[in-house]
């Protein structure tokens, strides 16, 4: 376990990575039931509390065609490596207080968001994608240069489902 735990993520392991090397000894992964099974149900006043404070908002449509294939190129280098993006961005994410109820938020500049893309040549240019920054960012006008760690990765949660969908099919 201490080989396979994950120091940035507080040494939790990543259950993809986990099934791979047990596949690899030999151990196949369990496909008779399907994943949501297991999952934890809340109670609807409960799930209702939860989502009026931490709801995510997540709106594609800000995006131009360049940003959307940003973030479908990370969702499938991310994919193939079996990495989570708080792995994949590691010690460019900081924690900054924020608002006036002096909320902890992760955040990432987004000059290093850009040059971790570039390091594993997901993109060429370090310059920024415009309609990228704002999709991403805290508030923009409060906190420029910015990206809400959280909403990113809800983002590329949503863009993954629909690339590991696409890569199934190739």
């Amino acid at each position: 376990m201490k080989v396979i735990a994950k120091p940035e993520l507080d040494n939790a392991v990543i259950l993809n990575e986990f099934v791979l090397i047990m596949e690899n000894f030999g151990i196949p992964a369990t496909t008779d039931e399907e994943e949501y099974l297991n999952d934890y149900q809340p109670d609807e006043e409960e799930e209702g509390n939860k989502k009026k404070k931490n709801r995510i908002v997540i709106k594609f449509d800000l995006l131009d065609e360049k940003a959307l294939r940003i973030l479908k190129k990370l969702a499938r280098f991310l994919l193939e490596r079996f990495m989570h993006p708080r792995e994949f961005f590691g010690p460019t994410i900081k924690k900054e207080i924020i608002g006036k109820k002096k909320n902890v938020v992760e955040v990432i500049k987004h000059q290093d968001f850009y040059l971790r893309l570039k390091l594993a040549s997901i993109r060429k240019k370090l310059t920024p994608n415009e309609s990228l920054d704002k999709f991403l960012a805290i508030d923009g006008d409060k906190f420029p240069g910015l990206s809400q760690v959280k909403r990113m990765i809800k983002a590329l949660e949503i863009i993954a489902e629909g690339e590991q969908e696409a890569m199934a099919k190739e």
